[in-house]
């Protein structure tokens, strides 16, 4: 099995969505004709690839979501959150995601 990654900056979802959607369609070009395609998101990562295959639906076999933080809207003060943490410079983006690990991940 081959696993294909992306890591890259950008600044909204849907940039974002583009980049996926172009990475996929330049790894179809090298894929046998019919080889099913799967998308795989977990966490945020689980909304980016909802975006995505409903973007461009065409390109995917199956989609597997893990853990995928679809229910963020439901909780006020994660999407306040998410509106303030723009404003971060990125030292204190950096400093922040070192400090709240041990609350998301289990560290030992």
């Amino acid at each position: 099995m081959e696993i294909i990654a992306l890591r890259t900056y950008v600044s909204a979802w849907n940039e974002l969505t583009e980049k996926v959607v172009r990475l996929v369609e330049a790894e179809q070009v090298n894929r046998p004709a019919g080889q099913p395609i799967y998308l795989c998101g977990e966490s945020f990562g689980g909304c980016l690839a909802l975006k995505v295959a409903l973007h461009s639906p065409h390109l995917f076999s199956r989609i597997v979501l893990v853990n995928s933080a679809s229910s963020f809207h439901s909780r006020p003060w994660m999407l306040w959150g998410g509106q303030v943490i723009q404003w971060f410079p990125d030292w204190l983006y950096q400093v922040s995601a070192i400090e709240l690990l041990p609350y998301i991940a289990a560290l030992e």
